[in-house]
């Protein structure tokens, strides 16, 4: 079964492969080499700009995201932005934003964002629609 594509823009690459179907060449000539690995450093210097720019917003450093507690709001608020506008793997921002291991990671991930996540969620709005429903039912 083929994985789900998370994120859909102009640009976004998706899928890296270190050869083509059957051993082939992945890259037409060294041209094409060389516009993927500038993509590729165009993502990186994004994500670190996205983290640096989150930081600011928290007022803290980066020791001080290091020093935090794994189930910090702080973190899995970078770390849920880095999983919604990124293509990094949770293995990568969970290195990234010192969330421990993958797994833990996701654990955390996901049930903060069931939960404490910002209220402009999808969450917050399922929420908000059930509430209504609830109110209209007891009228």
């Amino acid at each position: 079964m083929l994985r789900q594509l998370r994120i859909d823009y102009p640009g976004a690459i998706h899928h890296v492969m270190s050869r083509g179907d059957r051993r082939e060449n992945i890259y037409h000539d060294d041209v094409d080499r060389q516009d993927f690995l500038k993509t590729l450093a165009e993502a990186c210097q994004k994500t670190d700009w996205q983290v640096a720019e989150e930081l600011k917003r928290l007022k803290w450093t980066e020791p001080d995201l290091m020093r935090r507690r794994k189930s910090d709001p702080g973190k899995l608020r970078i770390a849920a932005r880095l999983r919604r506008e990124t293509i990094l793997s949770l293995k990568r921002i969970a290195s990234r934003v010192g969330l421990g291991s993958a797994k833990s990671a996701n654990a955390q991930l996901h049930g903060w964002m069931q939960t404490d996540g910002p209220p402009n969620t999808a969450n917050a709005k399922t929420k908000e629609t059930n509430g209504r429903k609830r109110n209209q039912t007891k009228a």
